[in-house]
């Protein structure tokens, strides 16, 4: 593994990508890194991949030919209201701790811009998770809600991080 992040390409995933994507995602060091882990949801993982290739986008972080991480956008999930939703940011352990988790981020809201032009902009997390309460708001992105969500254990809540465009 290189210590250069330059070294680390981010490329948008099409269908070659998914079994790939699902196998990266499966790995027990990136599943259990999810409250609850994916494998324990009821969307499959492959189900995942493949609804957000079609009506959005999967980014890819590759080092060589290895997957060090990745981000969703489901697309825009309302048109009237342009607004685009986010899910699914993973980085392998080996690779944290080098930023890539927020090129993602910034890649993955640019693109976003450019592919819909979106008035609103959203993705959720668990409360406890400061590194993405860290990249959301150095984005611009501010708390928007806090709330019970069902795919998370009990007692622990999800917040959504929104972004609106200056009207």
């Amino acid at each position: 593994m290189q210590n250069s992040q330059e070294e680390i390409r981010i490329v948008l995933a099409n269908e070659h990508d998914s079994e790939e994507l699902v196998a990266f995602l499966r790995s027990p060091e990136i599943d259990r890194s999810f409250v609850p882990p994916l494998t324990a949801r009821e969307i499959s993982i492959e189900a995942r991949v493949h609804t957000k290739l079609q009506s959005g986008f999967w980014l890819i972080a590759r080092e060589d030919d290895v997957i060090a991480g990745c981000r969703g956008c489901n697309g825009l999930i309302e048109k009237k209201k342009r607004i685009v939703e986010f899910s699914t940011l993973a980085i392998h352990p080996a690779y944290r701790r080098r930023d890539l988790g927020t090129r993602l981020v910034i890649e993955s809201v640019d693109l976003a811009v450019v592919r819909y032009a979106p008035d609103i902009m959203k993705f959720d997390s668990w409360v406890t998770n400061t590194f993405v309460e860290e990249v959301a708001r150095n984005l611009g992105f501010a708390k928007h809600r806090i709330y019970d969500d069902p795919k998370r254990p009990p007692g622990i809540k999800s917040v959504e991080y929104r972004w609106e465009r200056d009207k």
